[in-house]
């Protein structure tokens, strides 16, 4: 079955039931892969004109849909006032389940809404799309058993590196794919209701505040233990239970230090997939555990944002190992090597470590909380609000951090340095210095895992160059599986005799020069 576009005069064909599209268009986000179902349910984000083959004509505004089968022809005709359409694929019909209803999509529709409406304090955002929400609630809701989501395929935590080959889960991780749904649709639930509330919906905001509520205990009952745990250990599931309120507060602590234990004892690489990757720098720093986020963050081992760095990579890829260690692709396939998914981590260090954060819809209050990170001496970042550029920026140097922060003519703002009570701010530039320790840190530490040097090919072959044979036998399979540091084994090295522990900075500082030329 195939559909197209014509925008103003110019047709654009797509394919549904096979991988990938004929042609997209600049403007258009098609559906980049859909299998191949029988009915489908398209709801429409923009407004525009459907023409079927047989001539009928439906005008479709924005969260309105319309239904097509397999084997039907249509064209979709932009409005001209409204150019940046693009189309959501939901599938229908008796025992189908929807690309829509996917537990990671269907979060990121209700978000956009909601922070297209936080970035640009238009109102039209929520107006147009709350009946699609609405929509998407009843589907989700039709799906249920004793009030939790039950049936229906589901991405799950999507290429996430957890998972166990031998049943065959590796591309969906190890996190229940039904447990991530359910937290996924509390929070659906939650920002219907905050969006209810906006457009001064008072009947419907307390209607899904209270399906939140129930919704949220429920969750609560079937997943949380008396004691605080989650019946789920991964790494994904206790990020998300941190990030979206599912844990009771009272057990937010425990959650929070087991889920810090787990990273370090996955040698803080990312093991995570499309859902738990975007929330998990935010579960450790929102409640305390900064130093693990930075670990993970900055990891060169693999899987992790530096590995691909260090790989030659300039833009994140789809799947963590996207490039084999070789250089080779990935042999699995479907290695996008620009895509959004990991790539969320941007937001994390504009939200948390340059710390821009609007307080008030379309940035009519601003929030500036810089936090800087070691091994980051130096940050700046930008953003083009609605109110004109926004800017965050510190440079450490010789025990003194500079915090220069600008902000538009006319804005309102807070702004919040480490350890420090707010000032009260308007438009304008405004500079502080401090007494700093020292951010600057070589890539590889004494505190660096054995693992994440064998993790990284350009690493591999550096430390090999400076220490030489003491990187190989059988301790070095015990110091990656526990994982254990590079002094350990510097240590443990000098002695079996094999070095001397006084030579190892001076040998550690060697193999960063080699591992960053």
């Amino acid at each position: 079955m195939t559909f197209s576009v014509d925008e103003f005069g110019e047709e654009y064909k797509f394919s549904i039931g096979k991988v990938g599209y004929e042609h997209c268009p600049p403007s258009k986000r098609p559906v980049s892969w859909v299998p191949p179902f029988h009915a489908w349910h398209f709801v429409l984000f923009g407004r525009g004109t459907v023409i079927t083959a047989e001539g009928k004509m439906y005008k479709i505004n924005r969260g309105e849909s319309f239904l097509l089968y397999q084997g039907e022809y249509y064209n979709y005709y932009p409005d001209p006032q409204d150019p940046w359409t693009y189309i959501w694929v939901e599938l229908t019909g008796e025992n189908l389940e929807s690309m829509f209803r996917q537990c990671g999509f269907t979060k990121e529709n209700f978000h956009r809404a909601l922070s297209e409406f936080d970035i640009y304090g238009e109102l039209s955002f929520l107006s147009e799309n709350f009946p699609a929400m609405e929509k998407f609630i009843s589907a989700r809701e039709a799906t249920m058993e004793n009030g939790l989501v039950a049936r229906g395929h589901e991405y799950g935590d999507w290429l996430a590196m957890d998972g166990e080959a031998l049943i065959g889960n590796g591309v969906i991780g190890r996190t229940d794919v039904y447990f991530l749904t359910n937290v996924l649709h509390a929070h659906s639930l939650k920002l219907t209701a905050d969006a209810a509330a906006l457009l001064g919906k008072a009947e419907k905001e307390q209607l899904y505040r209270e399906k939140y509520a129930e919704h949220l205990a429920r969750v609560r009952d079937e997943y949380v233990t008396k004691g605080g745990r989650l019946v789920f250990d991964t790494i994904t599931a206790q990020a998300v239970a941190l990030y979206f309120g599912i844990i009771p507060e009272e057990r937010r602590a425990k959650l929070a230090a087991l889920l810090n234990e787990n990273v370090l004892r996955h040698g803080c690489r990312m093991v995570t997939g499309f859902i738990g990757s975007p929330f998990l720098l935010y579960a450790l720093t929102d409640n305390g555990y900064w130093e693990t986020a930075r670990r993970v963050l900055l990891n060169n081992g693999f899987p992790g944002w530096l590995y691909e760095v260090d790989m030659g990579a300039t833009t994140i890829w789809e799947r963590w190992n996207s490039l084999m260690p070789d250089g080779t692709p990935n042999p699995d396939g479907m290695n996008s090597y620009n895509h959004y998914a990991y790539g969320s981590v941007m937001e994390f260090i504009y939200r948390r470590i340059a710390g821009i954060e609007t307080r008030g819809a379309g940035f009519a209050k601003i929030r500036i909380a810089p936090h800087p990170m070691k091994g980051l001496p130096s940050l700046r970042a930008e953003y083009e609000s609605v109110r004109g550029k926004i800017a965050s920026s510190y440079t450490q140097k010789d025990g003194k951090i500079e915090y220069v922060i600008e902000l538009p003519e006319g804005a309102e703002a807070e702004i919040v340095l480490p350890d420090e009570k707010p000032v009260l701010v308007t438009g304008g530039k405004y500079t502080f210095k401090r007494d700093s320790e020292e951010l600057y840190c070589e890539p590889y530490t004494p505190e660096s895992t054995v693992l994440e040097v064998f993790e990284n090919p350009k690493a591999v072959k550096a430390f090999n160059e400076v220490f030489g044979g003491i990187f190989t036998g059988t301790e070095i399979a015990w110091m990656k599986g526990e994982p254990k540091t590079l002094q350990f084994m510097a240590e443990f090295r000098d002695m079996e005799k094999k070095m001397k522990l006084s030579d190892f900075p001076q040998m550690l500082k060697r193999a960063n020069e080699l591992f960053q030329k």
